[in-house]
């Protein structure tokens, strides 16, 4: 069964998706990570929110063939939509991927967040 995947991305859309995506998560993820780790009905709530913000926007699982409702954009967009998306605490990111949880903490200087250089 063949999975398809839209046309290469350009470097103007995949700077376009890298700013989307960064957006996103300052307006929304990381000021909500204490809120999104609590574990709690609420916590879910906001992640049930957050998901619906994505799926609007047309970000919903990078990581999937369009055919399976995600996005369908490739390996190498999708990780640059990930270096963005795994700076977050959370081992849940919005995008409808999780993540596998450090077994160290993270430095609080990740060079994800603020860096929207590393696109090359």
């Amino acid at each position: 069964m063949a999975t398809e995947t839209r046309a290469a991305l350009d470097q103007a859309e995949i700077e376009d998706l890298r700013e989307r995506t960064k957006a996103f998560m300052d307006e929304h993820v990381y000021p909500n990570e204490d809120a999104l780790g609590a574990g709690d009905e609420d916590a879910a709530a906001l992640m049930r929110d957050l998901q619906a913000r994505v799926k609007d926007m047309g970000m919903w699982a990078p990581h999937l063939p369009a055919e399976a409702g995600g996005m369908g954009i490739g390996f190498m967009p999708c990780v640059y939509m990930n270096e963005l998306l795994g700076a977050a605490r959370t081992p849940r990111a919005p995008s409808g991927r999780r993540r596998p949880t450090p077994a160290t903490p993270r430095s609080s200087g990740s060079s994800a967040r603020g860096n929207s250089a590393n696109a090359g």
